[in-house]
Protein backbone atom coordinates (compact mmCIF):
# COMPACT_ATOMS: atom_id res chain seq x y z
CA UNK A 1 0.00 0.00 0.00
CA UNK A 2 1.45 3.32 -1.28
CA UNK A 3 1.71 6.10 1.23
CA UNK A 4 -0.09 9.16 0.75
CA UNK A 5 1.47 12.25 0.53
CA UNK A 6 2.62 13.64 3.65
CA UNK A 7 1.03 17.19 5.37
CA UNK A 8 3.93 19.95 6.05
CA UNK A 9 3.14 23.19 7.42
CA UNK A 10 5.54 25.74 8.03
CA UNK A 11 5.67 27.60 11.19
CA UNK A 12 7.84 31.37 11.46
CA UNK A 13 8.35 32.52 14.85
CA UNK A 14 10.92 35.00 15.90
CA UNK A 15 13.43 32.97 16.50
CA UNK A 16 13.15 30.71 13.44
CA UNK A 17 11.30 28.76 11.08
CA UNK A 18 10.28 24.61 11.98
CA UNK A 19 7.70 22.49 10.55
CA UNK A 20 5.13 20.06 11.32
CA UNK A 21 5.01 17.05 9.15
CA UNK A 22 2.23 14.47 9.38
CA UNK A 23 2.51 11.17 7.09
CA UNK A 24 0.35 7.91 7.56
CA UNK A 25 -0.56 9.44 11.43
CA UNK A 26 2.84 9.97 12.49
CA UNK A 27 3.46 13.47 13.50
CA UNK A 28 6.90 15.43 13.81
CA UNK A 29 8.01 18.41 15.02
CA UNK A 30 11.28 19.88 13.30
CA UNK A 31 13.65 22.89 13.12
CA UNK A 32 15.22 24.60 10.06
CA UNK A 33 17.99 22.64 10.61
CA UNK A 34 15.88 18.86 10.77
CA UNK A 35 16.49 18.83 14.02
CA UNK A 36 13.58 17.21 16.22
CA UNK A 37 11.70 19.31 18.61
CA UNK A 38 9.71 18.82 21.07
CA UNK A 39 5.67 19.89 20.30
CA UNK A 40 5.89 21.16 23.68
CA UNK A 41 8.42 23.23 22.89
CA UNK A 42 5.52 24.94 20.25
CA UNK A 43 2.25 24.77 22.24
CA UNK A 44 3.20 23.58 26.27
CA UNK A 45 1.09 21.34 28.05
CA UNK A 46 -1.72 21.17 24.59
CA UNK A 47 1.48 19.51 22.71
CA UNK A 48 -0.24 15.50 23.53
CA UNK A 49 -4.09 16.98 22.27
CA UNK A 50 -2.46 18.29 18.99
CA UNK A 51 -0.74 15.26 18.11
CA UNK A 52 -3.68 13.25 18.61
CA UNK A 53 -5.32 15.80 16.57
CA UNK A 54 -3.53 16.08 14.06
CA UNK A 55 -2.80 11.63 13.53
CA UNK A 56 -6.16 11.37 11.82
CA UNK A 57 -6.43 14.27 9.66
CA UNK A 58 -7.16 13.73 6.32
CA UNK A 59 -6.62 17.28 4.57
CA UNK A 60 -4.21 19.87 4.68
CA UNK A 61 -6.47 22.53 5.10
CA UNK A 62 -7.88 21.11 8.64
CA UNK A 63 -4.28 20.51 9.75
CA UNK A 64 -3.43 24.13 9.21
CA UNK A 65 -6.68 25.04 11.21
CA UNK A 66 -5.95 22.76 13.92
CA UNK A 67 -2.49 24.31 14.57
CA UNK A 68 -3.49 28.34 14.10
CA UNK A 69 -5.90 27.76 16.96
CA UNK A 70 -3.03 25.97 18.96
CA UNK A 71 -0.75 28.46 18.32
CA UNK A 72 -3.18 31.24 19.01
CA UNK A 73 -3.35 29.74 22.89
CA UNK A 74 0.47 30.35 23.29
CA UNK A 75 0.37 33.49 20.91
CA UNK A 76 3.97 31.80 20.21
CA UNK A 77 4.05 31.86 15.56
CA UNK A 78 4.22 35.34 13.66
CA UNK A 79 3.59 32.87 10.48
CA UNK A 80 2.32 29.41 9.90
CA UNK A 81 1.77 28.36 6.39
CA UNK A 82 0.92 24.95 4.31
CA UNK A 83 3.42 23.89 1.99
Amino acid sequence: MKSKKPIRIKITETYGISYIVIQDGYVSYIGGSEIPLALSNLVGNKAAELRFALQDVESGELALKIVKAACAINKKAALIELL
